[in-house]
C-alpha cells in the first residue's frame, strides 16, 4: 500500500485531517522506536495501523510488515523534502551522521555537555521535533537511527567523518565513558582505527598498561595526569578537524523534475540521447504549461539547453510562473542556456533578442526564429517547448500547422532535442488533434487533477496515470495503481 493510498482509504473512511496526521506521526513514531530496539510495543494510536496490516502481531510485540516500513520510510522521506533547504547545513549533517548508526546515550551525553556542539544538538533536534521526524521522550528527543541516510547535503563530508571518528574514539578512552578501562570490539565500530592508535601511543609513552580479554582491550592506566593530558588532545585534535566546509562549487541539488518527474526513470528509463517528441494534450488551463516549466527546469539542472516558445503569453510572466516555485531561470538564462523566443501578439517592438509576433509573422518566421535561437546556444541536447499550437492555429491554417510541427519535430531530432507541443483539448477540430497525436512520439494528457501518459512509441504501450499535487514546493507527479 503506497502512502497515498493509505491515507486516501482513511480519508474515505471519514477521519478528519486532524486525525490522519495524528496516525502519520503515530507512524513516524513506530518507525523511530522500529529503528532502535527492533521492537514496537503496543499503543492505543496503533490499532488503526493494525487493520490496514502496516503492523503485525508477533508475540506481545507489534512489528513492521515489509509494507508498514516501506510506507513508513516513505513518510520520512516526505517530511525531509518539506525541511530539506532548511537544514543543509554543517552542522545537521554532523549530529545526524554522530547519532548514526549507534544513537546511544553516552554519546548524546557527550554532544549534550560540549559547548558549541551541545547548541548545535539542541538546535538539530529541535527543528526535527518541529518538523514531526522526531518526538520528545522525557527530556531526551528520539529519532530514526538511520535519518541521515533520507538526506542530500551539499558539501564535502571527509573532513567531518574524520572529526567524528576522533571524537568516537576520546569517548571510548576517557573518563566520560562508564566502562573505563576495557574497550571492547564493538564499542570500537566506525572508530577502531582511532582508537586503536590511540592505545598504542599512550602504552608507547608509558602512560597506560593493556592487555586483550573478552573481546577487547582492558588497560590500566600508570600515570593520571599524563592520560589526562592526553586524552583531552585527542579531543582537541577532533574539534580542530570540525570545521565547517562550504558547498561544493560542482554541486547540483537533486532534481525533481525533468523526466522523473513522471516517474519514467524508475519505470522506464529514457536514454539520455534519445530525442523525442511529445504532444502536452489537455483541458484549456494553466496545468500544462505549469508541467512543460518544470520538466524544462529539470533539463537544465542536467546541464542541457532549453528554448521556450511563447505564443500564450508573454516571457515576463513565465518567468514569474517559475519564480512562484523558487525556480530561478535567471542564471540560465545569462549564461545563454535558456532562451525565450517572444511570439505573444502586441503592437510594440518585444525587448526580447529573438521574437515573431504571432499577429504580423509567418510558419515560416516561426522555424527561422527556432533555428537561430538554437544556433545561438553551444549545448548538445536541449528541449524546445511550442507553448502552444493552438494559439498558432488561431492565426494559420490548422493543416499547415500540422505540416509545421512535423517540420520541427524532425529538425528537434536532428538537434538530438526533444519537443514539447502543447495543445489546448477541444480547441481545434477532433481531426486536427488526432492527426497531431497520430504524427508525434508520445502523449501526455493532463485534465482535472490527473496526469496520463497515453502512450510513448517504442516504450509506453499502455496508460499510466499519476494525480497531481501543486504546492509550494512545485508540481509533483504521485503514481496511481
Amino acid at each position: 500500500m503506497s502512502l497515498e493510498s493509505f491515507v486516501r482509504t482513511l480519508k474515505s473512511y471519514g477521519y478528519s485531517s486532524q486525525y490522519v496526521a495524528q496516525v502519520m506521526n503515530t507512524l513516524l513514531r513506530s518507525y523511530t522506536e522500529h529503528t532502535s530496539s527492533r521492537r514496537i510495543v503496543p499503543t492505543k494510536e496503533t490499532g488503526l495501523l493494525v487493520a490496514f496490516r502496516i503492523l503485525s502481531d508477533k508475540g506481545t510485540y507489534l512489528v513492521f510488515t515489509s509494507q508498514g516500513l516501506a510506507t513508513a520510510e516513505q513518510l520520512i522521506a516526505e517530511r525531509v523534502r518539506s525541511i530539506s533547504r532548511d537544514v543543509m547545513t554543517p552542522e545537521f549533517f554532523f549530529v545526524l551522521t554522530f547519532m548514526y548508526p549507534h544513537l546511544e546515550d553516552l554519546e548524546i551525553q557527550f554532544l549534550r555537555s560540549l559547548t558549541p556542539l551541545g547548541e548545535a544538538y539542541d538546535r538539530v533536534m529541535t527543528m526535527l521535533q518541529r518538523s514531526g521526524l522526531a518526538y520528545l521522550e522525557g527530556d531526551t528527543v528520539k529519532a530514526p537511527r538511520t535519518l541521515c541516510t533520507f538526506f542530500v547535503f551539499p558539501f564535502k563530508e571527509e573532513p567531518f567523518q574524520q572529526a567524528i571518528r576522533q571524537i568516537r574514539a576520546y569517548i571510548r578512552v576517557s573518563a566520560l565513558n562508564r566502562r573505563i578501562m576495557k574497550v571492547t570490539f564493538s564499542d570500537m565500530k566506525d572508530c577502531k582505527e582511532e582508537v586503536m592508535t590511540a592505545i598504542q601511543d599512550m602504552r608507547s609513552q608509558g602512560i597506560i598498561k593493556e592487555f586483550v580479554r573478552d573481546k577487547g582491550y582492558t588497560f590500566r592506566v600508570l600515570d593520571a595526569a599524563a592520560y589526562k593530558q592526553y586524552v583531552q588532545g585527542l579531543l582537541q585534535e577532533a574539534l580542530t578537524a570540525f570545521r565547517f566546509v562550504p558547498p561544493s562549487p560542482e554541486f547540483h541539488p537533486p532534481v525533481h523534475c525533468g523526466w522523473d518527474s513522471v516517474g519514467l526513470l524508475d519505470e522506464y528509463p529514457v536514454p539520455q540521447d534519445m530525442p523525442m517528441n511529445i504532444l502536452l494534450f489537455g483541458d484549456p488551463g494553466p496545468l500544462k504549461q505549469l508541467w512543460a516549466q518544470h520538466f524544462l527546469y529539470g533539463e537544465l539542472l542536467n546541464n542541457k539547453g532549453a528554448i521556450y516558445l511563447s505564443v500564450n503569453s508573454p516571457p515576463d510572466e513565465v518567468r514569474r510562473n517559475f519564480l512562484r516555485f523558487n525556480k530561478d531561470i535567471s542564471p540560465f538564462e545569462q549564461k545563454g542556456t535558456l532562451i525565450f523566443i517572444d511570439c505573444y501578439p502586441r503592437r510594440q517592438k518585444s525587448s526580447q533578442l529573438y521574437s515573431a509576433p504571432i499577429d504580423t509573422s509567418s510558419l515560416t518566421d516561426f522555424a527561422m526564429v527556432l533555428s537561430d535561437a538554437h544556433q545561438g546556444m553551444n549545448t548538445q541536447q536541449g528541449i524546445c517547448v511550442i507553448d502552444s499550437l493552438s494559439n498558432v492555429m488561431l492565426y494559420s491554417d490548422p493543416e499547415q500547422v500540422i505540416k509545421f510541427a512535423v517540420s520541427q519535430a524532425s529538425r528537434f531530432k536532428e538537434w538530438g532535442w526533444t519537443g514539447l507541443f502543447i495543445v489546448e483539448k477541444g480547441v481545434n477540430d477532433q481531426k486536427i488533434e488526432n492527426s497531431l497525436k497520430f504524427l508525434l512520439d508520445g502523449v501526455f494528457e493532463i485534465e482535472d487533477d490527473e496526469f496520463r501518459i497515453l502512450w510513448i512509441r517504442g516504450m509506453v504501450d499502455s496508460p499510466t496515470r499519476y494525480a497531481l499535487d501543486i504546492s509550494s514546493r512545485g508540481l509533483v507527479l504521485l503514481p496511481k495503481r
